[in-house]
């Protein structure tokens, strides 16, 4: 799933589609400063970074992870709440 990202240049805006989902990182500020020099859209929480959009696939392989993806209720489909039971 994709979802639209706009950022604002100089009285104009750009848009551009980002992959829906994110990987955490364990925090560090080397890291963070590398994340933010770059330009890679992330949040810390804690003792982690999250990292979001299409830039989270690419660290989910790099760490041999999953990138998750955010969801608005705890099942999607009724069908993957019965399979549950």
């Amino acid at each position: 799933m994709w979802r639209p990202e706009a950022r604002s240049l100089e009285q104009t805006f750009q848009y551009e589609r980002q992959l829906n989902a994110f990987v955490t990182i364990p925090y560090t500020k080397l890291a963070q400063s590398l994340l933010a020099k770059e330009k890679i859209p992330h949040a810390v929480q804690g003792n982690e970074i999250l990292v979001f959009g299409n830039d989270a696939e690419k660290f989910a392989e790099l760490f041999h992870v999953e990138a998750r993806r955010p969801m608005m209720r705890a099942f999607s489909t009724r069908a993957r709440l019965k399979a549950c039971w």
